[in-house]
């Protein structure tokens, strides 16, 4: 039996934060976020109402990107 550490969710693209401790899951039109060394939610955000997206983090880990058939979205916490 394999005990790597498992995450709990599904995903049709991903993306790491550069420091390593995010994970940004995409699934539907929504992103998930996650912290890896606890693997517990973040939250989601809401990317696209009408179809799957993809998911990325720019600005060097200060912003989520989200592309899909309608657009992009740009998201920067604070």
């Amino acid at each position: 039996m394999d005990s790597s550490p498992r995450l709990d969710a599904s995903a049709s693209d991903l993306a790491l934060i550069p420091d390593g401790k995010t994970l940004a899951t995409a699934t539907g039109g929504t992103v998930n976020l996650w912290e890896l060394k606890t693997r517990t939610s973040l939250g989601n955000l809401r990317g696209s109402w009408y179809s799957g997206i993809f998911v990325d983090f720019g600005l060097k880990g200060r912003a989520i990107v989200a592309a899909s058939s309608d657009g992009l979205r740009l998201w920067q916490p604070k």
